[in-house]
């Protein structure tokens, strides 16, 4: 089976919020690897589209020189 068609039956296999209220690092390393599964609307086609995560950036807040909200 397609790869779009495996993610398609898993689409109801969301990350639930409490995944993401952990540490930035930490939520992006177990996203690595992830797929991202999207079902387009129906005027574009209802096609369900889909990528594995492979690479991923973490920024811990305003104080890490990186992010964008570093300098306001």
């Amino acid at each position: 089976m397609a790869e779009a068609a495996l993610a398609a039956k898993r689409l109801s296999m969301r990350l639930p919020r409490r995944f993401y209220a952990r540490p930035a690092e930490v939520v992006a390393q177990e996203l690595l690897g992830c797929l991202l599964v999207r079902r387009l609307p129906a005027r574009a086609g209802g096609a369900i589209v889909a990528g594995r995560i492979v690479e991923a950036e973490a920024y811990v807040g305003e104080e890490d020189r990186a992010c964008h909200a570093h300098a306001g």
